[in-house]
């Protein structure tokens, strides 16, 4: 064989190596899914890094549907609702003996401001599906008497009323939930890097496709809906985060201002300074659930929820007469970017 023809049989071979090789790497090198969807009268997004290009958009949807059809109250046949029409529930999914479980302990450390039962009372004030036509001190004492998580008992098959009054309402804590039963089907699937955005709550885990932590970013409570601005950027990595306000749902009535977050003590709208309440959690459904807590709480007693619990980090928004303020944890301030 001549030199050149040796020259051009080395030259062949080596082009197709090189081109096996950056084939190899095409396939190889770390791809950005981004599923986006409808789930709870709500959305989705959801990014993952997946070196197969994989798409779990029907995974997805199917868990989504099963867990719609186990904690929303806005499907009639879901099994909350058949719960709230009934006097027990012998669980049918797996989602609803977990979030018992939460609802529990937050409650516990909350004293009670954090609430599933505070159902009726939210139906009461024009909340949920099934709204009342005006409601009076009178209507508030009296669903008041049942209006407690205490007047429920549980174990892993089932729960039961102590009041047959009892409504329970997880909307609350339920998308935060959701991020985390999403995030436990990527991870097995061996996915170990991703957001999840369901309802506004997120969890976050590993890094994102520039190896950066995820930037999520904190609306302004000032601002109406259709003039949404970021008003902080945090980073994060293996954390959820969600946030609370009541800055968008409410109605106004009489010149007076009505807010979605009903205090389960007096029965009434939270009336406070906090505009809105960001926190920080290892699991989003504690994120979800603390949040709420905070806004029923108020800024004083939410500072002290925040700072008495080592597992949580918060951002409190409030008006301080007419001027914005903010109040940060430690670990929440190391987290924001400038």
């Amino acid at each position: 064989m001549t030199n050149a023809r040796k020259n051009l049989l080395y030259s062949l071979v080596l082009a197709s190596l090189i081109g096996i090789v950056w084939l190899w790497r095409t396939f190889q090198s770390p791809k950005m899914i981004t599923l986006q969807g409808n789930t709870m009268g709500s959305t989705y997004q959801i990014k993952y890094i997946d070196v197969q290009n994989r798409n779990f958009q029907s995974d997805i949807d199917s868990i989504l549907a099963a867990f719609t059809r186990s904690l929303s109250t806005w499907e009639p046949e879901s099994e909350i609702s058949r719960f709230n029409k009934g006097d027990s529930l012998v669980y049918e999914s797996p989602f609803f003996y977990p979030v018992l479980q939460k609802s529990l302990e937050v409650y516990i450390k909350t004293d009670g401001a954090f609430n599933p039962a505070v159902k009726p009372l939210v139906n009461a004030w024009g909340f949920g599906e099934n709204k009342k036509d005006s409601v009076n001190q009178h209507i508030i004492d009296s669903l008041l008497t049942f209006s407690d998580f205490r007047l429920v008992r549980f174990d892993e098959k089932k729960i039961v009323k102590l009041d047959k009054r009892v409504m329970l309402d997880f909307n609350a804590i339920a998308p935060g939930y959701a991020c985390d039963v999403i995030g436990e089907f990527l991870r097995k699937q061996g996915i170990e890097r991703f957001m999840i955005e369901i309802s506004g709550e997120i969890l976050c885990k590993g890094l994102n496709l520039e190896n950066q932590p995820w930037k999520i970013g904190i609306e302004d409570p000032r601002v109406t809906e259709d003039k949404r601005k970021v008003f902080r950027t945090v980073a994060l990595q293996e954390q959820a985060l969600a946030t609370s306000g009541n800055y968008r749902n409410f109605y106004i009535k009489n010149g007076k201002k009505y807010a979605h977050t009903i205090n389960p003590k007096t029965g009434m709208p939270a009336q406070h300074n906090l505009l809105s309440a960001s926190v920080i959690a290892p699991d989003c459904m504690s994120a979800d659930a603390y949040a709420t807590a905070c806004m029923v709480l108020g800024l004083h007693n939410a500072k002290q929820l925040l700072e008495q619990n080592p597992d949580l980090e918060g951002m409190l928004i409030y008006d301080e007469e007419g001027t914005l303020k903010v109040y940060t944890t430690q670990g929440f301030e190391r987290l924001l970017l400038p």
